[in-house]
């Protein structure tokens, strides 16, 4: 990834697209790029001192990480992403239940 400017939020997203959308990058290239983009990100907040707008600049850096992490990553949503059972492979009775306990926990 090139060097993030400040004010440049539209142009570090577009990076990070691009290189997503790389067709011939190998295993090895891809947590090259990727180790390194941690670096230059890590390192433009450190530039905090001469950039007026801080606020912005943790936005950025934190949406690129939650993006390269997403597309380069399998990572589920949240730990209950995992866990029960899919409600198709329960009895008719369990499904009936559960049913019934989230309409009453919701429409009461």
């Amino acid at each position: 990834m090139n060097t993030i400017n400040g004010g440049k939020e539209l142009e570090a997203y577009d990076q990070i697209l691009k290189f997503f959308n790389k067709k011939d990058r190998t295993n090895k290239e891809t947590e090259i790029w990727e180790d390194q983009t941690y670096i230059n990100l890590m390192g433009f907040l450190k530039k905090k001192k001469e950039i007026e707008n801080l606020y912005n600049n943790y936005k950025l850096v934190e949406n690129a990480i939650i993006l390269i992490l997403s597309l380069f990553h399998d990572v589920p949503p949240d730990k209950y992403n995992s866990m029960g059972k899919d409600v198709k492979v329960i009895d008719n009775s369990d499904r009936d239940d559960i049913i019934s306990l989230l309409k009453k926990e919701f429409l009461d």
